[in-house]
Protein backbone atom coordinates (compact mmCIF):
# COMPACT_ATOMS: atom_id res chain seq x y z
CA UNK A 1 0.00 0.00 0.00
CA UNK A 2 1.07 3.58 -0.67
CA UNK A 3 1.86 6.12 2.02
CA UNK A 4 -0.73 8.72 2.95
CA UNK A 5 1.19 12.02 3.37
CA UNK A 6 -1.88 14.07 4.33
CA UNK A 7 -2.69 11.99 7.39
CA UNK A 8 0.72 12.27 9.03
CA UNK A 9 3.01 15.02 7.72
CA UNK A 10 6.67 14.37 8.27
CA UNK A 11 8.43 16.50 10.90
CA UNK A 12 10.01 19.52 9.29
CA UNK A 13 7.88 19.08 6.20
CA UNK A 14 6.29 21.82 4.13
CA UNK A 15 3.24 22.44 6.38
CA UNK A 16 5.49 22.87 9.41
CA UNK A 17 7.84 25.15 7.47
CA UNK A 18 4.93 27.28 6.27
CA UNK A 19 3.59 27.57 9.80
CA UNK A 20 7.03 28.59 11.07
CA UNK A 21 7.37 31.19 8.28
CA UNK A 22 3.92 32.59 9.05
CA UNK A 23 4.78 32.87 12.75
CA UNK A 24 8.13 34.53 12.02
CA UNK A 25 6.47 36.98 9.64
CA UNK A 26 3.82 37.86 12.24
CA UNK A 27 6.54 38.42 14.86
CA UNK A 28 8.54 40.61 12.47
CA UNK A 29 5.47 42.67 11.62
CA UNK A 30 4.67 43.14 15.32
CA UNK A 31 8.26 44.24 15.97
CA UNK A 32 8.06 46.67 13.06
CA UNK A 33 4.87 48.19 14.51
CA UNK A 34 6.52 48.54 17.95
CA UNK A 35 9.60 50.20 16.47
CA UNK A 36 7.50 52.61 14.39
CA UNK A 37 5.47 53.58 17.47
CA UNK A 38 8.70 54.18 19.39
CA UNK A 39 10.12 56.26 16.52
CA UNK A 40 6.98 58.41 16.43
CA UNK A 41 7.11 58.85 20.20
CA UNK A 42 10.78 59.90 20.18
CA UNK A 43 10.22 62.26 17.24
CA UNK A 44 7.40 63.93 19.18
CA UNK A 45 9.72 64.42 22.16
CA UNK A 46 12.38 66.02 19.96
CA UNK A 47 9.91 68.24 18.13
CA UNK A 48 8.17 69.32 21.34
CA UNK A 49 11.35 70.12 23.22
CA UNK A 50 12.13 73.70 24.17
CA UNK A 51 15.80 72.83 23.72
CA UNK A 52 17.44 73.13 20.32
CA UNK A 53 18.02 69.60 19.06
CA UNK A 54 19.62 68.60 15.79
CA UNK A 55 21.29 65.42 14.69
CA UNK A 56 23.55 64.37 11.87
CA UNK A 57 24.92 61.29 10.19
CA UNK A 58 28.53 60.14 10.72
CA UNK A 59 29.55 62.09 7.61
CA UNK A 60 28.06 65.31 9.06
CA UNK A 61 24.81 65.52 7.09
CA UNK A 62 22.06 67.13 9.18
CA UNK A 63 19.04 64.82 9.37
CA UNK A 64 16.90 66.40 12.11
CA UNK A 65 16.38 70.03 13.12
CA UNK A 66 13.65 70.91 15.60
CA UNK A 67 11.62 74.11 16.04
CA UNK A 68 13.76 75.25 18.99
CA UNK A 69 16.88 74.98 16.80
CA UNK A 70 15.08 77.09 14.23
CA UNK A 71 14.31 79.75 16.85
CA UNK A 72 17.88 79.70 18.24
CA UNK A 73 19.77 79.70 14.94
CA UNK A 74 17.22 81.34 12.64
CA UNK A 75 17.25 78.58 10.01
CA UNK A 76 14.15 76.53 9.15
CA UNK A 77 14.44 72.73 9.17
CA UNK A 78 13.93 72.48 5.41
CA UNK A 79 16.87 74.84 4.91
CA UNK A 80 19.13 72.80 7.20
CA UNK A 81 18.29 69.14 6.60
CA UNK A 82 20.70 67.71 4.06
CA UNK A 83 23.41 70.30 4.70
CA UNK A 84 26.70 69.55 6.40
CA UNK A 85 27.32 70.55 10.02
CA UNK A 86 30.85 71.43 8.89
CA UNK A 87 29.49 74.41 6.95
CA UNK A 88 28.90 76.07 10.31
CA UNK A 89 32.28 75.34 11.82
CA UNK A 90 33.98 78.59 12.86
CA UNK A 91 36.71 79.64 10.45
CA UNK A 92 40.09 80.42 12.00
Amino acid sequence: MGSDRTASPEPGGLPEQLTRCRDELAAAEAQKRRLEAERIHLAAIVEGSRDAIWSWTPDGTIVRWNAAAQRLFGYAADAMIGRSVFEFEPQE
